[in-house]
């Protein structure tokens, strides 16, 4: 049942890039710094959104690895409190 919702959605998505890419097929123009390319606007678009999703998964990857070494620090110092509680008190007096 779920292999058949995930693939009712790939047609529906794959239908609407179809419908949007139709509406948007105009050539824009794209200045760059080192160069200028006419292009299709649904094609700009397509990889604006694909280089920031590109870049939101790094950012992502990068506050996971951030949170894991994070835990993994607070883990460290929960072992070095254990054991400084497990070591006897000596009273010299």
């Amino acid at each position: 049942m779920m292999r058949y919702l995930i693939l009712c959605l790939y047609v529906i998505v794959i239908i609407f890039s179809l419908g949007f890419s139709a509406l948007n097929h105009q050539r824009v123009r794209l200045d760059l710094y080192f160069n200028s390319y006419n292009l299709p606007l649904a094609l700009i678009m397509a990889l604006c959104f694909g280089l920031g999703l590109l870049i939101g998964l790094l950012m992502l990857v990068v506050k996971y690895w951030q949170i894991m070494r994070l835990k993994q620090r607070g883990l460290i110092l929960e072992q070095e409190i254990k054991n400084l509680r497990a070591i006897p008190i000596k009273d010299s007096h």
